[in-house]
């Protein structure tokens, strides 16, 4: 069909009411007995990424093939996007001790100075970028005999000594697993307390964070990928370091210490953001802040793809909606400077009255 690979192929769903998982405690596992979340939706059989990132910028997001956009006149919980320029961010107190604490686990083969305060920062600028970088394992990993001011590796193993685990994250095409499964149901169960029986089937699983409408589709040429380049993609981790582009799309941000998976981020990479959609982990894994080092490796992600040929309108995080009422979502709002969206006005809320940008 000539000029399919551009093309979005939608039906209306119209309006809803569902129970909502944001009026009840966290972890109980329990949704409001009334229906007192509302909302709008549609099906998308076929959407582009250029088409979802006009519709993310007007308060839609999506669960699998689903896209939804809650009627806060109406809704219990009104929620709010908001998202990060990751330009602008400026890491908390609480961000940067989340990466510190993680750095000294990784490394962990010289003690932690006694003296530990303000360390880390005093000799360079901070950036989620560099201290990834010093947390992550690499390649080129090997112990640094002498101190280089103006290697971030020398100074990490200077300080902490060589890394001790090893910490790796791979951005890949969205794809289904056992492995990712049970994680999984293992978060669903510890996390949110769901019950066996009430835990999603595999399948289930697959059509929330697996499934999505967007085919990969390249920055440069803002088509499609042919099924070869896009069997070619699938079968290949991304390659952060390189300044080649990788495609849009919908990927799986998977994260191992010593071989072993225990979190996965959902993402999708679109022309101007990297959208959240998801992130289950093993719980085992709580002492390394799983969701909040996750946040800051897609800031610090968002970051290294905009530097890539092709890729340099991707300047904000989305981290999905912001609910001012519920307890774990206000998390959201510590990423700062960030950016709310009156979903009426199409404008940025009080603090920057600018319109939300459009492709």
């Amino acid at each position: 069909m000539p000029g399919s690979r551009t093309l979005s192929i939608v039906a209306p769903a119209g309006f809803s009411n569902s129970t909502c998982g944001y009026c009840t405690s966290p972890g109980s596992g329990k949704r409001s007995k009334a229906k007192s979340s509302a909302s709008y939706g549609f099906w998308a059989y076929q959407l582009t990424p250029q088409h979802y990132q006009q519709l993310i910028d007007r308060g839609w997001r999506r669960s699998g093939h689903y896209l939804y956009k809650p009627d806060n006149s109406r809704t219990c919980c009104k929620q709010i996007p908001i998202r990060l320029k990751v330009d602008q961010y400026k890491a908390s107190k609480h961000h940067r001790r989340a990466l510190h604490n993680l750095f000294w686990r990784i490394h962990g083969t010289q003690q932690k100075p006694a003296k530990w305060k303000g360390k880390w920062g005093r000799q360079r600028e901070w950036s989620p970028v560099s201290r990834w970088r010093e947390i992550e394992w690499n390649d080129r990993d090997q112990p640094v005999k002498k101190y280089d001011k103006n290697d971030m590796g020398g100074f990490a193993e200077r300080l902490g000594g060589p890394k001790s685990r090893r910490l790796e994250t791979t951005l890949v095409p969205a794809s289904s697993s056992e492995e990712k499964y049970k994680l999984y149901r293992k978060y669903q169960a510890k996390v949110h307390g769901e019950t066996e029986d009430k835990t999603s089937g595999r399948k289930s699983w697959e059509r929330f964070l697996v499934d999505t409408p967007m085919r990969l589709t390249s920055p440069i040429t803002r088509e499609a990928l042919s099924e070869t380049q896009a069997m070619r993609a699938e079968e290949n981790p991304a390659d952060l370091n390189s300044q080649s582009s990788i495609p849009w799309g919908t990927y799986h941000h998977e994260y191992r210490l010593d071989g072993q998976m225990f979190a996965v981020g959902v993402l999708d990479i679109l022309p101007k953001c990297i959208s959240s959609v998801y992130l289950f982990y093993d719980p085992d894994y709580d002492h390394l802040q799983v969701g909040k080092v996750a946040a800051l490796r897609e800031i610090a992600l968002a970051k290294q793809l905009r530097s890539k040929r092709g890729m340099e309108t991707l300047q904000y995080y989305y981290l999905g909606f912001y609910i001012e009422t519920c307890q774990k979502m206000k998390y959201k709002a510590e990423y700062k400077p960030s950016q709310v969206l009156d979903c009426v006005s199409l404008q940025l809320k009080k603090g920057d009255a600018s319109p939300v940008d459009r492709i």
